[in-house]
């Protein structure tokens, strides 16, 4: 809270600002942690590095914090601080995705529909998009019709069904990367 006052009036230097940031990531805000990781792999306001961003990003993303699991997928993904790790990547992907995190889920849809990481299967594929479009990505909806022209009707029928397993559509401020 000290940190969004200095900010908001302005009264604070950027070092009062990063150890305001550093003390509630530590005290264990997810807000923080997300913050001062991406800080990290941004190199904004400390020095680079990548390790650092991974570090906070967990810690944010074992608190639940659906950004902070999407960006530590991301990581896994392109082996960004951390070994490359298709495994790791989906796992955070997936907690992210099952939350309603709607870029997590057409993520989680193109890796299904490649076969990157997961084996190849087209209806975990549609499952992901028709979520991801219900949550507000718009790509995800194009994808999805493109996927259908290759599907039978018993597999998108499939599809929609396990869909409707993995989780609910979130509400509109929700819905941003």
């Amino acid at each position: 809270m000290l940190i969004l006052l200095c900010i908001f009036l302005g009264s604070c230097s950027k070092s009062d600002e990063l150890s305001q940031l550093k003390k509630a990531a530590n005290q264990g805000d997810t807000s923080a942690q997300a913050s001062l990781a991406w800080k990290y792999l941004k190199g904004h306001g400390v020095q680079q590095d990548d390790k650092k961003a991974v570090e906070w990003y967990t810690k944010a993303a074992e608190q639940g914090d659906v950004r902070a699991q999407n960006n530590l997928g991301e990581l896994y993904t392109k082996g960004d601080g951390v070994s490359r790790d298709d495994k790791e990547a989906l796992k955070w992907y997936t907690h992210a995705a099952r939350q309603g995190y709607a870029f997590s889920q057409s993520t989680l849809a193109t890796m299904y529909h490649k076969g990157e990481g997961v084996p190849q299967d087209s209806i975990h594929a549609h499952a992901w998009y028709h979520l991801a479009e219900l949550n507000g990505h718009e790509e995800s909806a194009r994808l999805r019709k493109q996927l259908e022209k290759w599907m039978t009707p018993a597999e998108i029928t499939s599809a929609r069904e396990l869909a409707s397993t993995f989780t609910e559509p979130v509400s509109a401020g929700d819905k941003e990367k």
